[in-house]
């Protein structure tokens, strides 16, 4: 098992820079079709395109670009988490919105940061405890439920902040405490999952639902609660990025199902749904999307840092592909 872990995360890799590699040509098309000589083309494809894509995030400090990462991390985690119980929550945008609706609420109201960071965590678990009790109560689907739910919550995230007067920036001495906590869920969460009773009953889910049955497992009750901690995390996430001042305003309707919610669920499935490589993978599709908003607007259309960062992660995905498996008797020798 360990063999196969480390092939894995080498093929990860070795298509993570394969992915990185055909961006660069990509790039470099680009500028050739706007006339550019080859040899100025390549110094500007490289300077002004893959160096700023994988250094912008940490241009201005490690520091600032881990406090950028926490949300990006958390729902990743989020994800990976009710993936343990073999759960797919679709709804992390939404539930990551509410936190941040109710960050907004709160501190617009006069009350101090750590009330609203505990209602941010509240109001994303009941966005998960939600669909956890539909699934456990009528059976319905959590693929299903958390994308509905997730709609209700963008909206109603966007109530709670409506007439928000916040500005970037205006709490920047809670940025390392925000850094703290956000770190200190993450070590919550992996651990949780790790040596708790009931993060073991959900790993035994995720693996098969008969057999969780069969050890008298509560199998309703184990995943309405990873959908709970799913989107608790979610929520927390939401109320910490607005703690550091880094959401002037609630993202669109479109913004919010592509940026982090998106990233939370790409992370996840990169890890194979395991919390440890799930949080590496957040890390690290955050520094490039970072990068990805510094592209040269001069040189390159709007959308080529989006279409930058889907590229490298469709690459990476490549073998997680049943192409790219081994058959059954080669990976048990």
């Amino acid at each position: 098992m360990r063999n196969k872990g480390i092939r894995m995360l080498l093929r990860l890799f070795c298509c993570l820079a394969a992915g990185l590699l055909l961006l660069f040509l990509v790039l470099l098309a680009v500028l050739l079709f706007q006339g550019k000589g080859f040899s100025q083309a390549w110094d500007l494809a490289f300077s002004e395109g893959l160096l700023p894509l994988l250094t912008a995030g940490s241009r201005d400090g490690v520091y600032l670009e881990a406090c950028r990462a926490v949300p990006a991390a958390l729902l990743s985690l989020a994800a990976a988490l009710a993936w343990q119980a073999g759960l797919y929550n679709l709804g992390l945008a939404g539930q990551y919105a509410l936190g941040a609706g109710a960050a907004v609420l709160c501190l617009n109201n006069g009350l101090p940061w750590p009330v609203a960071l505990a209602f941010s965590a509240l109001l994303g678990c009941l966005g998960g405890a939600l669909p956890g009790w539909m699934k456990a109560r009528l059976r319905v689907h959590e693929a299903l439920s958390t994308a509905l739910i997730s709609w209700l919550g963008l909206y109603a995230a966007q109530a709670m902040a409506q007439g928000a007067a916040l500005q970037e920036n205006v709490w920047p001495d809670l940025s390392l405490a925000c850094l703290e906590i956000g770190g200190a869920l993450a070590v919550l969460a992996c651990l949780y999952v790790a040596l708790t009773g009931s993060g073991f009953e959900m790993r035994i889910l995720g693996n098969s639902e008969a057999v969780a049955r069969y050890a008298g497992i509560q199998t309703e009750k184990t995943a309405a609660l990873a959908l709970s901690l799913s989107g608790l995390l979610c929520g927390a996430a939401g109320g910490l990025h607005i703690l550091q001042g880094g959401l002037a305003a609630l993202p669109g309707l479109e913004a919010a199902f592509t940026g982090l919610g998106l990233q939370g669920l790409a992370a996840a499935m990169l890890g194979g749904g395991q919390m440890e490589m799930s949080l590496l993978w957040g890390l690290l599709i955050s520094h490039v999307s970072q990068g990805a908003q510094t592209l040269s607007a001069a040189l390159f259309p709007p959308e080529t840092g989006e279409a930058a960062l889907a590229l490298v992660l469709y690459l990476a995905a490549l073998p997680l592909l049943p192409i790219f498996r081994r058959r059954k008797g080669e990976e048990e020798k």
